[in-house]
């Protein structure tokens, strides 16, 4: 199969693609469509011209036949759809260029309705003629998606937006049913067997019950966790979904909230052997089908030497989770009881070799399907595995998609360790390209929130909040280096990761802004009254500058491009809500805007959540 077209200019050089399959544990394999190019020289250096979007995962589905495999190639924007039972390629449906297209959905007519992150919107597809049959505009910016087959009317799917909207849409038809605004960051949506609607905050990893007016009833969280000295936060809800019992298991990452010191290899010491600053666990909530109180989930194990888990299924025992590891190419095996065993730490090095499998690729997405294998999306080489937990069920080689490469090296340095066998990677912290809204407590300096890495950070030197990190060099020394254990990057590969971090796209402001107030807020803005232009300034709204405002310290001025989405704010996380900043985390030398009314902070508030 040829490539689906030629990307603008292309990658610099050919890049890298391994494809040795490994039949271990899980046995991988398939009938591969045709041979794969054979892989160029390690060493070479891939820049695309049109970088790949940051990996997201769980952009897969079984079909409701039971054979039929649907997957979003956010790369290269098509839908592959995959008969299971014949390894074979039966269908593709070309999207637009930077549509980026993730969750799927089905409804009862075998339509799969795809999430458009970059689109604004989804597109639905006949799995009978392997047709696009419509585009539908949703909102700025779609993450999640399900099918409701019980809504009051009629059927309708959900869709979740990181803006905060839940539009709810009519199978076919462009007028919503029914809009209601949430929390901004909305993640997946999950409607239950018996009709109860829940949805996920990605970066806060809560879960969200809502009743039939889609009022929000229930805010569920999974427990922090304590082991000895350390103390370790949820975060991070990559994905979540109704399980065969009626239970809704949440994978996501947990992050150090106890005090440490910055150090050589400070980010790669932590809770339990082979654990970092950062690490993954799956949280179980036993949901009551007749609406009653949520329990807390009980604790469960951490995930070893798991690298980015952005997508779980379970086997078809119901015993078992197969976890994807983006940044190592493996497939994390673990029995289920050990996330309800309220243990953080389950697993010892002498299980690692049985639990771990190597990928032909980086597994971003997988499902069970009927007869008991899981299947999984490669995206790079676009491939389809099958991994069973039966050894004698394997044996072939890939499927593979395409040959259309989307290797790009600094997408690579990015979501990888930088060190061989490492267990944390850029993209644990910077999820998804941005940030984990996590604030960290430095014995050295004090609290320090992550920083967001979106729409073109090495405008911004000098780095990190105190501005000590004069250039993008000392800043990837200062984290590839001393925190994470890595070997410094060369020139070459310094330049192609910061082009790759530069294209990380801002998201689009959500849709429910008052224009006559952010233009109001934006006039405040620009005032001598406020004085907010004289910091925040030119497209990034920041000067650069490295200054006190009052913290008894010197700090850089952040940039507010997509502010609306980096809650919490300030440096220490202070501020819970934008409102916070102008309340009880307000300085006197901050601007000033002690003497602004309700209404004028309201509207400098709309302006900001414009950006």
């Amino acid at each position: 199969m040829m490539c689906r077209r030629a990307w603008e200019g292309g990658p610099s050089v050919i890049p890298r693609v391994m494809l040795t399959v490994s039949a271990g544990l899980f046995g991988c394999g398939s009938d591969s469509v045709e041979d794969p190019p054979e892989p160029p020289p390690a060493e070479q250096i891939v820049q695309q011209a049109v970088a790949p979007p940051p990996v997201s995962g769980g952009t897969m589905i079984a079909a409701r036949d039971g054979i039929t495999a649907v997957m979003a190639d956010p790369d290269r924007d098509v839908v592959w759809i995959v008969d299971a039972t014949s390894r074979k390629l039966v269908g593709q449906v070309d999207l637009e260029d930077r549509d980026e297209p993730t969750r799927l959905a089905e409804d009862s007519n075998g339509t799969v309705h795809v999430v458009l992150r970059s689109g604004s919107g989804i597109a639905s597809i006949d799995l009978n003629s392997k047709q696009l049959i419509s585009r539908r505009s949703v909102c700025p910016e779609p993450r999640g998606i399900a099918f409701d087959p019980l809504f009051p009317d009629e059927p309708a799917l959900h869709v979740a937006c990181a803006g905060g909207e839940l539009v709810t849409l009519p199978l076919e038809g462009t007028t919503p049913l029914r809009t209601v605004y949430l929390d901004e960051d909305l993640r997946d949506v999950v409607v239950t067997e018996t009709g109860a609607l829940f949805v996920t905050r990605f970066r806060t990893a809560e879960l969200l019950h809502l009743d039939e007016t889609g009022t929000v009833v229930e805010r569920l969280r999974p427990p922090s966790v304590n082991a000895g000295s350390e103390v370790f936060q949820a975060e991070v809800a990559w994905r979540t979904m109704e399980l065969p019992d009626g239970t809704i298991a949440m994978l996501h990452q947990r992050a150090k909230s106890s005090p440490f010191k910055i150090e050589p290899g400070a980010y790669v010491a932590g809770l339990c052997a082979s654990a970092a600053v950062v690490h993954g666990t799956i949280s179980i909530f036993k949901i009551d089908p007749l609406g009653g109180p949520t329990p807390e989930p009980i604790v469960g194990t951490y995930l070893p030497s798991v690298v980015l888990p952005v997508d779980f299924a379970l086997t078809s025992d119901g015993e078992r989770f197969v976890i994807t590891s983006v940044g190592t190419d493996q497939l994390f095996l673990a029995e289920r009881w050990r996330f309800t065993n309220g243990k953080a730490c389950g697993f010892d090095y002498g299980e690692l070799d049985s639990m771990l499998e190597s990928m032909p690729g980086q597994p971003i997405a997988m499902v069970t399907m009927t007869d008991g294998t899981v299947l999984v999306q490669l995206r790079e080489p676009a491939a389809l595995v099958t991994a069973s937990a039966v050894p004698s069920q394997s044996t072939k080689a890939p499927l593979i998609l395409s040959d259309e490469s989307r290797f790009d090296t600094g997408h690579d340095m990015f979501h990888r360790p930088p060190v061989e066998g490492g267990i944390i990677a850029c993209g644990s912290c910077h999820v998804e390209g941005g940030d984990d809204g996590h604030v960290w407590d430095f014995l050295d300096i004090g609290l320090r929130r992550t920083q967001n890495l979106r729409g073109g950070i090495t405008r911004t030197a000098p780095f990190h909040w105190s501005g000590d990190l004069p250039s993008f060099p000392d800043l990837l020394h200062d984290t590839f280096v001393v925190r994470m254990g890595g070997a410094q990057p060369s020139d070459e590969k310094t330049g192609v990761i910061s082009h790759w971090v530069d294209n990380i796209r801002y998201l689009k402001p959500p849709s429910n802004r008052d224009p006559e107030a952010v233009e109001r807020g934006r006039a405040l803005f620009n005032s001598e009254k406020t004085e907010c232009s004289d910091c925040h300034q030119g497209d990034l709204f920041t000067d650069n500058e490295t200054v006190d405002v009052g913290t008894g310290e010197e700090l850089q001025t952040p940039g507010l491009r997509g502010v609306w989405m980096r809650a919490p704010y300030l440096h220490d996380g202070c501020a819970t809500t934008l409102a916070d900043r102008f309340d009880k985390c307000a300085t006197s030398e901050h601007g000033s805007t002690s003497a602004l009314t309700p209404e004028e902070i309201a509207d400098l508030i709309e302006f900001l959540r414009s950006l």
